[in-house]
């Protein structure tokens, strides 16, 4: 009941309210539980609502993973003022990010999780203010973020910093990205709690890998995957192989969208 409440609301807003992109996907994955040595399935069923009036703009993602209530995942609203974009929503932070899925990457701390957030952006800078808990209270700040991203004639740089007003830690990071020849690479370097961290991706033709670790473990995941269409479904392959455990990780996912 709540799945269809949720979901006819969603609908009734981008029909009745102005001109909304509508878009929905069933994602089915069957990965390896390192924990078990087993083969799981998981289930995911999205639904995202996003619209730009030229002015204004709104979105909105609701998930349900293998079967449980839908729920909003993310949100965010926002407008243009004087050149600059505002939003404010729960759409996480501006730090770059890594290629590797969560729980393979070397790249994640948590001093600079962000989830409400005020972000304003221009000419190539961006600022985002994270809240604690609006819920809460609407006042308190407990990351600040900034980054700015430029081009040169070798490749396309992101610079961004981190502070967390709670743990008083800052967070660096830089992401580069070029093409060679049809091959696009990639690198990116944080600096977080006195530990440097990396990774560094290719990808071609579909296929992407990536390497990473840090300089107490300089390899510690090797990844690979890849994407293609299978008469209408989407089927990504992919296997992340762990140096220290020396355990691969295999997925296989297909998806479907409407």
């Amino acid at each position: 009941m709540k799945l269809l409440l949720t979901t006819v609301a969603a609908i009734a807003m981008a029909t009745t309210s102005f001109a909304a992109d509508l878009d929905a996907s069933i994602e089915v994955e069957v990965a390896k539980d390192q924990t078990t040595d087993k083969y799981k399935g998981k289930t995911t069923v999205n639904l995202d609502v996003a619209s730009d009036n030229g002015l204004a703009f709104g979105a909105i993602s609701f998930n349900s993973v293998d079967d449980t209530s839908v729920g909003v995942d993310e949100w965010h609203i926002g407008t243009t003022v004087a050149g600059a974009t505002v939003s404010f929503g729960d759409h996480g932070g501006i730090m770059p990010e890594a290629v590797a899925d969560a729980g393979f990457d070397t790249l994640t701390d948590t001093n600079a999780a962000m989830e409400e957030s005020v972000q304003v952006s221009a000419l190539g800078a961006s600022v985002a203010l994270g809240f604690t808990d609006i819920r809460t209270d609407a006042s308190e700040i407990t990351n600040i973020q900034g980054a700015y991203s430029f081009g040169t004639a070798i490749a396309d740089l992101t610079g961004a910093v981190d502070y967390n007003r709670t743990t008083e830690e800052y967070t660096y990071a830089v992401q580069a990205g070029t093409e060679i020849s049809g091959l696009a690479v990639g690198s990116t370097v944080t600096y977080a709690l006195s530990t440097w961290a990396y990774e560094a991706d290719t990808t071609v033709m579909g296929l992407t890998a990536y390497l990473n670790g840090d300089e107490n473990d300089t390899i510690q995941h090797v990844g690979v995957s890849h994407t293609r269409d299978l008469n209408g479904i989407g089927l990504t392959g992919e296997v992340d192989y762990d140096t220290d455990r020396e355990e691969l990780s295999p997925s296989v996912t297909l998806s479907f969208n409407f």
